[in-house]
């Protein structure tokens, strides 16, 4: 286990004191295969007296294998975002009256910018859809009563709560962050996309000459502007980052739950739900 250090041990022995452990067991399996950014870990903790366990994640950052992204940043902010901003959701919810929950795994723990350590919800019998199908209507249907109550809560702490909101945006949340020759490049690709889809249809050519006209202006345009900036959105809403529950072997999913959040950012809910759609095959 050479990506673990000993810090990792220590955040490990933290989290089963904190959990009620005393004598004690971890087993770790280096998965190798999942995650983009991050070397992920399994980790069990067992108890040596009784058949009490914790069946836990842990993301260890991978920033020497990419060399051109700060991936401490992106670990920085997803650990704010569990620590501090859904601790202040959960709190906005109760002081509401409410019963409702946003689907997200329960955090356990990180140390420095470099590992977080989340509840295993393969465990709990949730399961990533396959990224090389498209998404049936189930499926995407139970994502988006997800992101309803991801981004009510955000949208009613906005609303009810502004100062309280407004705490919580960093200035990492900034809704879009690009060069001009990054945005022009981005609407070319787009574009060459299209095109290679549109055909000979005439009024799609139309569309997508239009898109390159004046596509750059009107992204710099509309993410600047601050009605824009609705809610905190996930930001990378696609299916590796959705896990669904089944209620049988009909595989019809009953739940789901969001992870990764290291882009979270201000955004619409509009924008962030047709990418999703869009990333989901519809």
């Amino acid at each position: 286990m050479e990506m673990l250090q000993e810090e990792h041990r220590h955040l490990l022995d933290k989290i089963a004191q904190n959990e009620g452990f005393q004598k004690y067991d971890i087993e770790f399996q280096d998965t190798q295969k999942e995650g983009f950014l991050s070397n992920i870990f399994l980790v069990t903790i067992k108890d040596d007296t009784s058949s009490k366990r914790l069946d836990l994640i842990m993301k260890v950052n991978q920033e020497k294998n990419f060399q051109n992204l700060k991936i401490d940043t992106l670990y920085k902010k997803e650990i704010y975002i569990y620590e501090t901003v859904f601790r202040k959701f959960d709190e906005f919810i109760k002081e509401s009256g409410s019963d409702m929950s946003i689907g997200v795994p329960k955090y356990l723990g990180s140390w420095g910018h470099s590992c977080i350590v989340l509840e295993n919800l393969k465990v709990k019998e949730y399961r990533l859809w396959n990224k090389q199908v498209p998404m049936d209507r189930n499926h995407l249907i139970e994502g988006l009563k997800e992101f309803a109550r991801f981004h009510s809560v955000s949208l009613a702490m906005k609303t009810k709560q502004p100062e309280v909101f407004q705490s919580l945006v960093l200035d990492g949340f900034k809704p879009f962050a690009s060069t001009p020759e990054n945005l022009k490049q981005l609407v070319k690709a787009c574009v060459k996309a299209g095109a290679e889809l549109a055909g000979d249809d005439e009024e799609s050519k139309e569309v997508l000459d239009e898109m390159e006209a004046i596509g750059e202006e009107f992204i710099l345009k509309t993410m600047a502007d601050e009605k824009y900036h609705l809610v905190l959105a996930h930001g990378d809403c696609w299916c590796n980052n959705i896990l669904y529950k089944y209620k049988d072997v009909t595989m019809t999913p009953v739940d789901a739950m969001l992870v990764d959040f290291q882009v979270k950012k201000l955004q619409t809910t509009e924008i962030e739900l047709e990418g999703y759609k869009v990333m989901m095959g519809f």
